[in-house]
């Protein structure tokens, strides 16, 4: 993870010390350059992720992940932009699933202009492994859609997004 993104997560626990001590989820969280999890010393943590690797509890696809439980902190780190450009929404419906209902989202992605890169941190995204920067606009509307409040914001120039999302609706809202 690069430093913005990570300054980010650091900047949310700050504003808000309740994400502290909670139970949590790593969607997408396989160990590569460094686990988020210490940000947050959770009272338990779950990585999920669709191979095995460092860290990895649960090996599942994430775009359809029927969780077993639900968590007071659901995290989605630099992995939306490495799905194919229509698994957004299925991502964001596995985040919802896997959310408590007093539970928080907490998600970064990357967004134009960033450079393609790989999974595993290389600057080339090898054949065959999905790239796409994740389009804003389309973030806010599906995060509006699976959540009751849901703030979205850009870095333009590091080419980021971050979402906050709590309060899962019960039911979603139609999504276009």
């Amino acid at each position: 993870m690069h430093a913005e993104a990570l300054n980010w997560l650091k900047g949310q626990v700050r504003a808000d010390a309740t994400l502290l001590g909670r139970h949590g989820i790593d969607i997408g969280g396989r160990n590569v350059n460094g686990s988020i999890q210490t940000i947050f010393r959770p009272a338990s943590w779950m990585a999920l992720d669709h191979e095995e690797g460092r860290g990895v509890d649960i090996v599942a696809d994430l775009r359809g992940y029927q969780p077993f439980r639900t968590w007071g902190l659901v995290a989605c780190t630099e992995v939306a932009e490495h799905l194919e450009k229509d698994d957004l929404v299925l991502l964001i419906q596995t985040l919802w699933r896997c959310c408590s209902h007093d539970g928080v989202v907490l998600f970064t992605a990357a967004t134009d202009p960033r450079k393609p890169h790989s999974a595993v941190g290389s600057p080339v995204v090898p054949a065959g492994e999905p790239y796409n920067n994740v389009n804003v606009e389309e973030l806010s509307h599906l995060a509006h859609c699976y959540f009751q409040q849901a703030k979205v914001e850009v870095d333009r120039k590091h080419g980021d997004v971050y979402m906050r999302a709590s309060r899962p609706r019960a039911t979603p809202l139609k999504v276009n």
